[in-house]
């Protein structure tokens, strides 16, 4: 299967329909939504971009608490919430 440039799905149709199939949304957490891989190897993809047919693998950032950093739109998504962040019950 082959993605044309920018990593847009060639034959938008069934094959996108196939490939989104496999995907769910996730929330990571930070409590960012996005999109993971339900088969093997687990992986993670943009949000943004699954919903314009783009299928952008999130890259692992080790900087600071981690994050996953989209190389097409490079949105950056926290991988846990920050320490002292949120309410203690």
């Amino acid at each position: 299967m082959s993605m044309m440039s920018g990593g847009t799905l060639g034959g938008v149709g069934f094959i996108a329909d196939v490939l989104r199939c496999q995907y769910e949304l996730t929330t990571l957490d930070s409590g960012a939504a996005v999109y993971a891989f339900t088969g093997f190897p687990k992986h993670y993809v943009c949000p943004n971009c699954f919903e314009q047919a783009r299928m952008h693998v999130l890259q692992y950032r080790r900087v600071g608490i981690g994050y996953f950093e989209c190389p097409g739109c490079r949105v950056s998504f926290p991988v846990q919430r920050a320490p002292g962040c949120g309410a203690s019950v």
